[in-house]
């Protein structure tokens, strides 16, 4: 059994488990039967991964590159590529995936921006986070409007900084 330090994202696809970890440009795969540790993925110019999220209906793997960039990656790794940002005020810090779409994010704006699986932005940015300064995850249901205060449910872990405590 292997012991990894510095985790910072941990994701499924299948029958894979993803794991990220601080200051690596590898992606740690591991069997999620047997636990039998795979065949790293090495991204050549993956810098400080922050997240790593899998979506299931497309087998894609997205991962968030320190407030620089995400990049989009096939589950075995063949097809690796640089997939946002389309702008340099993008900053993506958190990922979240549900029915082929990505919440992305961005530290210090208390905004989503969600996009679709061509890195299309869908929405203009949301405003959900009111006095909360890091957050750590966030999770959307598959029923989730993000466009829609009403319906739907997401989890957040976050810090706040006013309260010195965390969110859950």
């Amino acid at each position: 059994m292997s012991v990894v330090d510095g985790v910072l994202g941990v994701t499924q696809l299948h029958d894979i488990i993803y794991i990220v970890c601080a200051e690596s440009s590898s992606i740690l795969r591991f069997n999620s039967t047997t636990h039998q540790r795979l065949t790293d993925i090495k991204v050549k110019d993956l810098r400080s991964p922050t997240d790593i999220v899998a979506c299931q209906q497309t087998s894609h793997i997205y991962v968030c590159d320190s407030g620089k960039c995400i990049w989009l990656m096939s589950a075995v790794g063949e097809d690796i590529k640089l997939w946002l940002p389309k702008s340099d005020s993008f900053k993506p810090d958190k990922l979240s995936v549900t029915s082929t779409r990505l919440l992305v994010t961005s530290p210090g704006t208390h905004q989503l921006t969600q996009f679709d699986s061509d890195g299309s932005e869908l929405t203009g940015p949301i405003v959900v986070f009111c006095c909360l300064t890091i957050i750590c995850h966030f999770v959307v249901s598959s029923s989730m409007n993000i466009n829609s205060t009403t319906s739907g449910h997401g989890v957040s872990a976050t810090w706040n900084s006013q309260d010195n405590c965390w969110l859950g």
